[in-house]
């Protein structure tokens, strides 16, 4: 008998902290701590009879924050065994933000004279000046000046203290004991208080807390003595982040929603054998785990995420011209009324943008066979492609968009009836052969699954170049046909193309992308490029829209030798400790990539360790075992 595929819902479904029995007032036996990360993701009904105490399932958990610090504090009193935060069930967090340097004066001005109206008074009262005033007012006055020129910053940050139990007693024991641990050292934790269903959902392990206590600090200070994991890297309520790995110094988990950036595009850039496959691959489980997302992913060479997308239950299509599979570049998305209305409030003009897509593809492709294409002849071509559309019944209005679709023959008839013989005939390379056997068909590959992928690699293995330049560009355009028609009805879907560098070697897939950036937000679709080399990514119009959109970008190595770092840096405006880190970063062979997280308008150094076995056996099909063996 075959044994049964572990997925990742059934490890989704394990519990979090050890089961513990014990007897209920009736003498039955009974199990508790059996709240699952399911559970704790999605919580089904919390219990709220305490104030500083929430149930989550069968188990029960309090937050902990610093209240005030000791004097003088050791630098690594946070790994102190003794406090206990390294325990299963307890899980420490610690948040900082920088204030701006105007508000910053304005702080520390006001501390300054409240200092000096302290010393008067004491002088006054006593005749002697109090020396903790005196170098607290040289300290604050020092900072403003390096506020000044640039060299330092002022510090918000909160340490908050998270302790799950299976039981009531056994958590009150576990605070009072990690109270007196702190408070041996000085420093006193005081319980937050629950107040409703979303102040759970703030103060989960690493989410980000709209608690009271902040402490000031300069960033030397801050970098000096308080490790942080990720400062604020989610700071909006309502997100569901996922794990992108640990912070290298500290081994705090980093996590990140980036739909909860300004744009949630992103870029994934890394020379080959950096593992870009493999820290995807972890990324998008979370994500599909979550349920958020329909995944559409564009493979196009050597398979590489066939075993990924099988393992979890995909629609993993090979494109050949056997397969009976077409796309038609020419169709426009189906829309339900709530669509057509957020396009039409978004002033997205999808009829235009169709005409000069498939515009952009002919006149590549006429080019490439060493056809001169005057103006007027990309003019008529426009004209040929809205005739063929208007004879559909296909008008500005974009819920007259559901009727079948025109192909590229329809295109070639509108440009004979134009007396434009010459380019109808030159058409023939989109209605015969390889690419109209793919591409002058309605389309007909399969939408309901919310992982799907497209796979690429025997067709890009001919040695027809037409299909290198058209297929993932026609892909690319069905992604975000079928993002914006969500078939799946999946509230997102996540667009993810690999192999970058092909898609922006032509003008229409630069442009196809530059217009998946530019709406995607709104139309609840967001983007992952992974590409190579940030050479494909500047120098053109379509490029920059795309940097500028990606707010989150993953840098997984560059070659240090061949000045791409500091290309790099000057970009994305690195200092200089963030481009030495970058040009340390890459594959650690066995243990998992280091890189650089750019989250909005922050930056994070990450570790990202090889996937927990689970995970691991999900993305590559094998496990630890299986690896040790190769």
């Amino acid at each position: 008998m075959s044994q049964r595929r572990t997925t990742l819902r059934d490890e989704l479904r394990q519990p979090i902290i050890a089961r513990q029995r014990d007897s209920g007032p009736t003498g039955n036996r009974r199990e508790r701590g059996s709240a699952t990360i399911a559970r704790v993701l999605a919580p089904g009904a919390i219990g709220r009879k305490h104030a500083t105490v929430i149930e989550v399932g069968d188990s029960v958990q309090t937050t902990l924050e610093v209240q005030s610090f000791a004097p003088m504090l050791d630098l690594t009193w946070l790994n102190d065994a003794d406090l206990g935060v390294h325990l299963p069930g307890v899980s420490m967090q610690q948040h900082i933000s920088r204030i701006a340097a105007a508000e910053a004066r304005r702080i520390l001005v006001a501390s300054e004279k409240a200092g000096m109206s302290t010393i008067a008074n004491d002088a006054q009262r006593s005749g002697v000046a109090d020396d903790a005033s005196t170098l607290g007012i040289a300290a604050v006055a020092a900072l403003r000046s390096a506020i000044a020129a640039d060299t330092d910053a002022l510090m918000q940050y909160r340490v908050t203290i998270t302790i799950s139990s299976a039981t009531r007693e056994q958590l009150a024991e576990r605070v009072d004991a990690i109270r007196r641990g702190a408070s041996l050292r000085g420093c006193i934790l005081t319980p937050t208080q629950y107040r409703m269903y979303e102040a759970y959902a703030e103060s989960l392990p690493l989410g980000h807390q709209l608690l009271t206590r902040w402490h000031d600090a300069a960033a030397s200070a801050v970098a000096m003595g308080l490790p942080t994991a990720t400062p604020g890297l989610s700071r909006k309520p309502g997100a569901l982040p996922v794990i992108y790995g640990e912070h290298p110094a500290t081994g705090a988990p980093i996590l990140y929603d980036r739909k909860r950036a300004v744009n949630p595009h992103g870029l994934v850039v890394g020379e080959p054998g950096n593992g870009k496959t493999y820290v995807v691959s972890g990324l998008l489980a979370q994500d599909l785990a979550l349920g958020q997302d329909a995944i559409l992913l564009l493979d196009p060479k050597q398979q590489e995420y066939l075993g990924f997308v099988r393992n979890l239950d995909g629609a993993y299509i090979s494109l050949t011209r056997m397969a009976g599979y077409h796309i038609n570049p020419l169709e426009l998305p189906r829309l339900t009324i709530e669509r057509a209305q957020q396009i039409v409030q978004d002033g997205i003009d999808l009829l235009g943008e169709r005409i000069a897509f498939v515009g952009a593809l002919i006149e590549n492709e006429l080019r490439e066979s060493d056809m001169s294409v005057l103006p007027q002849d990309r003019a008529a071509i426009d004209r040929a492609v809205l005739a063929a559309y208007r004879a559909r019944g296909v008008t500005d209005d974009v819920m007259s968009f559901n009727v079948p679709m025109p192909t590229f023959s329809d295109v070639q008839a509108a440009l004979a009836r134009d007396g434009r013989a010459d380019l109808a005939e030159s058409l023939q390379i989109f209605t015969e052969g390889s690419v109209g056997d793919l591409f002058n068909a309605p389309s007909n590959i399969p939408t309901d699954n919310p992982l799907l992928a497209i796979d690429l690699s025997v067709l890009l293995r001919t040695p027809d170049r037409r299909l290198a330049r058209v297929i993932p560009v026609i892909v690319l355009d069905f992604f975000v046909t079928t993002a914006i028609n969500r078939p799946t009805g999946r509230p997102w879907s996540h667009l993810v193309l690999d192999e970058g560098h092909v898609l922006l070697a032509t003008p229409a897939g630069r442009a196809t992308l530059a217009l998946a950036y530019r709406i995607g937000r709104s139309l609840k679709f967001q983007v992952t490029l992974i590409t190579q080399s940030w050479d494909d990514l500047f120098g053109m119009t379509d490029t920059t829209i795309i940097v500028e959109s990606a707010r989150t970008k993953l840098l997984l190595g560059v070659n240090a030798q061949s000045g791409a770092a500091e290309k790099v840096g000057k970009i994305m405006e690195l200092n200089e400790a963030e481009l030495a880190y970058l040009k340390t970063c890459g594959l650690r062979k066995g243990q998992g990539s280091t890189a650089l997280l750019v989250a909005d308008t922050e930056r994070t150094p990450v570790f990202i360790r090889m996937w927990p076995e689970a995970l691991h056996r999900l993305v590559t099909g094998r496990t630890y075992a299986d690896e040790a063996k190769r």
